[in-house]
């Protein structure tokens, strides 16, 4: 067994240096085979030097001569890895030690492909939007609670809108699969794993479609997501808010690097709904797959409604359309929706931005912990560490079944250990 941890980047160095330290204190917690590969989309600043800093063993650094689309740089970056199971995350994220420890014991105890657990996302700080670093532990996200889950049952959701969200499918971006898996999606794809604009939405519902063994899932973080004021998500948030495109903004790049890519949906990359991203991706794997696919358009028109209504009319124009497109049965009602008449401005930088407090405030409730704040909360290489503390006093519990675990724990139980940086199934 050998896991590749994966991450593409693109000029993000100073959120990449953390990222890599998080990732440097796993991999010397896990103890195993592990290889990290950092797929760089020809970055224009110190992304190489901070890789070559990183006291990572056996780092592999894939450096691209031109700008590519965040799909191919995805595919770059996989098709550089040689493990048996492969993990992505972005450059603004973390690893956990205690949770890539508890990956290997999962990984150990049956043959399965496919891997989820519990995100906790982590805010990074923002002083031109005033905002400090957090974080929020849901209690549901560190119980312990380890389940199996039917892939079919899930693409079941998928189909009829009884989802959370794409992040519900078989996830490889904070998510485990097999290279047996991914080979066998390439085998239906023309050798390409990643597809759309959006390559870990379209991979969360392509694995699901070929997934022939059940999926493992803890209710415990692996990996922490990171929000950065340089990130995709939030570029992408403040253009569905504004409607405007800067040049220089980060979702200007993005657009501009999916010009000519081979392997794109029917949704561009300014399509502000992530809902019709996903539809477009369960049309497209079902069509690669050769499978017949009868989606329920009326249950999604459900959810995709209140976000046309609900944009700038520069930008509910195109979605409209990008919606009557996917959803092509219901195309004359959508197009005769109303759209607004005014666009939302967000201001992105207030007059006055408040000052970042040194000390940390810490709010709880039965359902969640959040943490703000303070120079724990000032970096995600600190953050995580947060994060462990907080899972090791949680101590959870919960039922294993004896056809997952056997002999490999004592079944009944299932403690999560933290000592700094070692992490254990007992």
């Amino acid at each position: 067994m050998k896991i590749s941890l994966i991450i593409p980047t693109r000029s993000r160095a100073l959120y990449l240096r953390e990222t890599l330290q998080t990732v440097a204190v796993a991999v010397q917690a896990y103890k195993g085979d592990v290889e990290v590969v950092v797929s760089d989309n020809a970055s224009d600043d110190e992304t190489a030097e901070v890789c070559a800093q990183s006291g990572i063993s056996g780092l592999v650094y894939v450096r691209q001569p031109i700008r590519l689309s965040m799909r191919q740089n995805f595919e770059a970056g996989l098709n550089a890895s040689t493990g048996s199971h492969v993990v992505f995350i972005g450059d603004d994220d973390a690893l956990a030690p205690n949770g890539f420890v508890l990956l290997r014991d999962m990984i150990a105890c049956g043959d399965f492909d496919i891997f989820k657990w519990r995100i906790v996302n982590y805010i990074w700080p923002d002083r031109d939007r005033g905002r400090q670093g957090s974080v929020v532990l849901r209690t549901n996200k560190v119980s312990g609670r380890v389940r199996l889950l039917n892939p079919q049952a899930l693409l079941s959701d998928f189909i009829t809108a009884r989802i959370n969200g794409y992040q519900s499918g078989a996830m490889i971006y904070h998510g485990c699969i097999s290279r047996r898996l991914i080979e066998k999606v390439r085998g239906f794809q023309d050798g390409t794993y990643f597809w759309t604009t959006c390559p870990d939405v379209y991979a969360s519902v392509a694995n699901l479609i070929h997934a022939d063994t059940d999926i493992l899932a803890v209710d415990l973080p692996v990996t922490i997501g990171g929000s950065s004021p340089r990130s995709n998500g939030t570029a992408g948030i403040e253009y569905t808010q504004s409607g405007a495109i800067e040049p220089t903004s980060e979702h200007a790049k993005f657009v501009a690097e999916l010009m000519g890519d081979p392997f794109l949906g029917r949704t561009p990359a300014t399509c502000p709904s992530v809902n019709l991203v996903t539809i477009d991706a369960l049309q497209l794997a079902h069509r690669c797959a050769g499978r017949p696919l009868k989606l329920d358009e009326v249950a999604w028109l459900e959810r995709v409604e209140p976000e046309l209504r609900g944009y700038p009319a520069h930008i509910a124009s195109d979605a409209r359309d990008q919606a009557a497109l996917v959803l092509a049965s219901l195309a004359d009602t959508i197009l005769a929706f109303d759209i607004q008449t005014e666009s939302k401005l967000v201001a992105t930088t207030p007059p006055l931005a408040p000052r970042l407090e040194s000390s940390a405030n810490i709010a709880v409730s039965l359902a969640k912990v959040k943490i703000s704040g303070g120079t724990k909360m000032n970096g995600i290489a600190q953050a995580v560490q947060v994060i462990d503390e907080v899972c090791a006093a949680s101590t959870p519990l919960c039922d294993l079944p004896t056809t997952i675990f056997g002999s490999v724990v004592r079944v009944g139980k299932m403690l999560w250990r933290a000592h700094s940086t070692k992490g254990s199934i007992v």
